[in-house]
């Protein structure tokens, strides 16, 4: 692929956008990513809990969580196709992981967004949905709740990083919250 490059990580080799000024340029420069965040996370998950990455762009903070325990289960989400599909290239070695292709929401529903210009050099994991660009593309939606009871999984921890999408992130969980779930957000002032 023209705009990507692999770094050697061990298990084999992770796949990162050459002009991304952000996830890929720091797992490109350091071999790790969001060093803290996965300890948290992985201070708190158990072996065969499960962990739900809402926004797990191309799959960094899963990948190097899944090296530090194994044993757990992860099911990422991302909406954009360019980013999932490097998403599951680089967590291809882990068993107990599962990518899928949608975005989180208040409902199911079809959105719309940009689709991320990758021979720009600029932070990609700013690309925001229910944008509609000169070019854009369509994903489902899924409320993350129903996703869990449909699958009859409860996740330890629920990860929610989708840029200016948050807060219908979070309404699509609701279901989970009195279920002792632990959910880490990060939020934007736009």
């Amino acid at each position: 692929m023209e705009d990507t490059e692999y770094v050697d990580l061990d298990p084999g080799h992770f796949y990162i956008f050459t002009n991304d000024t952000s996830i890929s340029q720091e797992v490109g420069t350091f071999k790790n990513y969001a060093f803290e965040e996965v300890i948290f996370y992985n201070q708190i998950l158990q072996d065969n809990d499960y962990f739900f990455d809402a926004g797990c762009n191309i799959g960094a903070l899963s990948f190097f969580l899944k090296k530090r325990n194994p044993k757990i289960n992860i099911v990422g989400f991302e909406a954009h196709a360019r980013f999932h599909q490097l998403c599951c290239v680089n967590l291809f070695h882990f068993d107990g992981v599962e990518m899928i292709n949608a975005a989180v929401g208040s409902e199911e529903s079809i959105i719309s967004m940009g689709v991320p210009v990758t021979h720009f050099r600029t932070n990609y994991g700013q690309a925001n949905i229910n944008v509609v660009d000169k070019e854009f593309s369509r994903a489902i939606s899924l409320r993350m709740d129903d996703f869990a009871r449909g699958r009859n999984i409860l996740p330890k921890i629920v990860k929610i990083d989708v840029e200016n999408s948050t807060f219908n992130a979070f309404k699509g969980c609701s279901g989970l919250f009195d279920c002792s779930v632990i959910f880490s957000v990060e939020a934007n002032s736009k």
